[in-house]
């Protein structure tokens, strides 16, 4: 990281040489250590962007109040001083644009960090710089992977503070283990590399993903409602943030991988806490008497869910679910899981749907432990899991274990297998060793080459 320092270092002496007409004093050597770990910041978080090939903006708070406190939350290591002079500096040389301004509704309290990216000026010499961005890990400050967010007020669940006991801790160290084997590893999506730039403009555009940054290789647990036994699930991996159609091509350390989920876990959980038998049968399929589609199947799935997940019955049909498809309407649909569930009917409307999530993500820590202590990575999306292809029956076995640790019955898992579409081209086969060295996959190529070389 050498030339990483070197730029570093340029860029803030050219910053502190053009503040000579609005910067009276030189910085104390603490101020300076500060600005320059804010000049470090910016240029890193810029380095991975381009190294990416991505025209995907960078995020900064330029909000004085996300610097300040003793929150375990707040990065200590960045003020606001001094992050707002590099940004600033970095602006008024020419060397970043911004996107998109930041913004915050005081009323709603909801905003937007700002936006912005390197100039090609800028990105010239970011593209000059040897080694891997993913070996920045290092350099990052240790930040809180254990967040607790608030009950639900005007829309936001905020992050609150908390004491640490024996079971975050625990919680804490075994978070560390899992993001210390997913550190080691390299993840990446083999797709062409015209098919992820209209991959990566797509999720610009959405309200709910984030372009695709190939950095964010850890996770954090994040618990909810103000409660260490609601949620917990894992989040924050570049993986989960990949559109279903594009898991398939999710690559581990250049190998083809697999995934696995469990059939219908909400609802076995539920009969598993009842004590009750769920039966043969597809536990979402059962509620209406004839043969369904999958996309009928989800939207019973979806209904299902939200039922859990709900305090009370709502009149209507929540955001997102279209009971229509199945020729029903909200209340038939809802009567109709109702009496398809006896067993389990009164934990609808209950709410109880957080804490099955808090079960789920107990299971999904003690199967990706499971295989840390085999130096194989787990990526987690929620009730699935990715893995090396090698390992799929045995990713298979120790979900159903885990899950029999955590109830005392069984359920099943099924593997999710899509077809790879391979490009329109006579002469091109499907073999690991022939796309690495295909042209259309020359971006992917480069990414494992350089990750394998930099280790």
């Amino acid at each position: 990281m050498q030339f990483l320092n070197s730029l570093v270092s340029a860029l803030a002496a050219e910053i502190t040489a053009s503040e000579k007409r609005i910067r009276k004093r030189k910085r104390s050597k603490p101020q300076q250590n500060a600005f320059e770990r804010a000049v470090l910041k910016l240029t890193s978080d810029m380095w991975k962007a381009s190294y990416m090939g991505s025209n995907a903006p960078c995020l900064i708070s330029l909000n004085s109040n996300s610097y300040s406190g003793s929150s375990r939350y707040v990065d200590q290591s960045l003020n606001y001083r001094p992050t707002r002079a590099a940004f600033d500096g970095l602006k008024r040389l020419g060397y970043i644009d911004i996107v998109q301004n930041g913004f915050l509704n005081r009323q709603t309290g909801v905003g937007q960090l700002t936006r912005y990216r390197p100039t090609k000026t800028l990105r010239k010499k970011l593209d000059a710089i040897d080694g891997h961005p993913a070996k920045l890990a290092s350099l990052a400050p240790q930040e809180e992977t254990i967040l607790l967010r608030g009950p639900e007020s005007d829309g936001r669940k905020d992050l609150i503070e908390y004491t640490d006991t024996p079971q975050t801790d625990e919680w804490r160290a075994n978070l560390e283990t899992i993001n210390s084997v997913l550190s080691r590893h390299w993840a990446d999506l083999e797709i062409k590399d015209s098919d992820f730039s209209r991959l990566q403009t797509r999720l610009v555009g959405t309200a709910d993903r984030e372009p695709i940054n190939f950095f964010a290789r850890t996770l954090v647990r994040i618990f909810t409602n103000g409660s260490f036994e609601e949620g917990g699930r894992f989040y924050r991996g570049w993986w989960q943030n990949v559109p279903s159609e594009y898991r398939p091509f999710i690559t581990i350390d250049a190998k083809r991988t697999v995934e696995y989920d469990y059939s219908a876990m909400n609802p076995h959980m539920a009969y598993a806490m009842k004590k009750a038998d769920p039966g043969p049968s597809d536990l979402y399929e059962r509620v209406i008497d004839r043969p369904i589609t999958s996309e009928k199947r989800d939207v019973i799935k979806q209904a299902f869910n939200a039922m859990l997940q709900m305090k009370t019955e709502l009149p209507v049909a929540p955001k997102g679910i279209d009971p229509s498809l199945l020729g029903m309407t909200w209340k038939e649909l809802r009567n109709a899981i109702v009496k398809a569930h006896k067993p389990i009917a009164d934990l609808f409307f209950t709410g109880i749907g957080n804490k099955l999530q808090f079960e789920d993500s107990c299971i999904a820590e003690s199967i990706m432990l499971h295989f840390a202590a085999m130096d194989a990575p787990v990526l987690p999306i929620h009730d699935s899991f990715i893995m090396h292809h090698g390992y799929g029956s045995e990713l298979e076995e120790q979900m159903r274990k885990s899950f029999h640790a955590r109830f005392g019955t069984e359920i099943r898992t099924k593997s999710i297998i899509a077809e790879r579409e391979a490009p329109n081209d006579p002469d091109y086969d499907n073999s690991l060793e022939n796309v690495l060295n295909y042209a259309p996959y020359v971006n992917w190529s480069e990414r494992q080459d350089s990750w394998f070389a930099n280790r």
